[in-house]
C-alpha cells in the first residue's frame, strides 16, 4: 500500500511545463493588445486633428467671407497664433472657439481669455503646433515651406505633422493636412 503522503503530493498539482506555457501564453496575448492600442490611440489622434482642421477650414472660409482675405501666415512653428488671434480676437466676432486643450504654451491657472492672449500656438492631439501658411501675395501658389502647389491668392496650407516631431528630415507624407 502507497502511503498517504505520496498518494496526495502529485494529485491536482500543475507542472512547471504547464505553469511556463500559461506565462508564455499570458503575455503573447498582452503584447498583441498593447501594441494594438497604441495603434488604435494613433488613429483616433488622427481622426481628432483631421476633424480641427476641418473646423478651423470652416472658421477660416467665415473670416475670409467678413475680411476679403485670410489671416497672414508665415508656415513657422507659432504661425498658427495669427489663427488665435484672428478666429478667437478679444473682442469682435468670434469664428472659432478654440478649446483649452489646443492651446500650446498656457497657463491652466489663468483665465480662458488670458490663455488664448499667452498661448504661443495651437496644438494638436500629438502635442505639436498646427502650421499655417498664407501669403496672398505669392501668385506662385507654391507654400515655399511644405511644397505644396495649393496655396496662392485664393487658399491657405494648414498642416499637422502628426505623430512625427518636427526634425530636419520630416516625411511630410504622414502630415495631416487640409490640401
Amino acid at each position: 500500500m502507497i502511503p498517504l503522503s505520496h498518494r496526495t503530493r502529485f494529485q491536482g498539482a500543475f507542472s512547471l511545463i504547464e505553469l511556463l506555457t500559461v506565462v508564455a501564453i499570458i503575455a503573447i496575448l498582452a503584447a498583441l493588445v498593447l501594441s494594438t492600442s497604441g495603434f488604435i490611440q494613433e488613429k483616433a489622434s488622427r481622426a481628432r486633428a483631421e476633424t480641427e482642421i476641418a473646423g478651423l477650414e470652416s472658421a477660416l472660409a467665415n473670416y475670409k467671407a467678413d475680411f476679403g482675405s485670410f489671416p497672414e501666415g508665415d508656415g513657422s512653428r507659432t504661425s498658427s497664433k495669427e489663427l488665435i488671434e484672428a478666429l478667437s480676437p478679444e473682442s469682435g466676432k468670434v469664428y472659432f472657439e478654440i478649446p483649452t486643450k489646443m492651446l500650446g504654451g498656457y497657463d491652466r491657472n489663468k483665465t480662458y481669455q488670458s490663455n488664448l492672449a499667452d498661448a504661443d500656438f495651437l496644438s494638436d492631439p500629438f502635442g505639436n503646433p498646427y502650421y499655417y501658411y498664407f501669403d496672398a501675395s505669392n501668385s506662385s501658389g507654391t507654400n515655399p515651406v511644405t511644397s505644396s502647389v495649393n496655396n496662392g491668392p485664393t487658399h491657405f496650407d494648414l498642416w499637422s505633422v502628426g505623430k512625427q516631431k518636427r526634425a530636419s528630415n520630416p516625411n511630410p507624407e504622414r502630415y495631416i493636412t487640409n490640401w
